[in-house]
């Protein structure tokens, strides 16, 4: 599972505070914790639209959140499992090997002859077959078709790729590491000011 984790020591942020800060310790903690969780959130949102070229809200809405307990003092901000298969390689880059499904692989790689969505992908990726499309042979594999006619040959709109290599380009740990570093101990000392400030 792709998740930065937001945790904490308590007993070394317990030192040097005072027996009635100490007293709202726990659940400040845990409250500037989650603070922090759903602040990374946020920061991941907005950096999927500014990196990625016109992301889908599934893209955009990938990031979830666990909030921590006072029983278990750590939030987690992870990538959905269903949508980390469509990120992870955006993220660690490398190289991806496609899934077999009998002559065809998995990943089928838009030609120049065929128009893209406004997120670059194949506009009828989820359906390769429908409006007369068909898959045969190609000179180095298989591709997708577009269907003939009498006055039109088909055009290869897509070819199948067994291995496609990735640059990553969205630097999750990165910006989590960032994030808590500089967000948490300003939400913890707020979140404790705020429970002392209270009568």
């Amino acid at each position: 599972m792709l998740n930065v984790s937001v945790k904490t020591n308590i007993k070394e942020i317990s030192k040097g505070l005072k027996r009635k800060q100490k007293r709202y310790l726990p659940r400040a903690t845990k409250d500037a914790i989650n603070a922090t969780a759903f602040g990374l959130r946020k920061v991941y949102k907005k950096q999927a639209e500014h990196i990625f070229n016109n992301p889908t809200a599934f893209t955009v809405n990938s990031f979830q959140v666990k909030q921590a307990t006072l029983k278990k003092m750590e939030g987690v901000v992870f990538i959905e499992k269903k949508r980390e298969k469509y990120l992870a390689p955006q993220i660690k880059g490398g190289t991806y090997t496609a899934f077999e499904t009998g002559k065809k692989s998995d990943y089928a790689v838009p030609t120049q002859n065929v128009a893209l969505n406004p997120q670059g992908n194949l506009k009828f990726r989820r359906n390769l077959t429908s409006a007369g499309r068909n898959i045969r042979k190609t000179k180095t594999g298989y591709g997708v078709y577009s269907k003939g006619t009498k006055r039109k040959q088909p055009m290869l709109l897509a070819v199948f790729k067994k291995v496609i290599n990735y640059d990553s380009i969205f630097p999750f740990y990165k910006i989590g590491e960032n994030v808590i570093k500089s967000k948490f101990p300003k939400k913890l000392r707020e979140k404790i000011n705020k429970a002392i400030a209270k009568p």
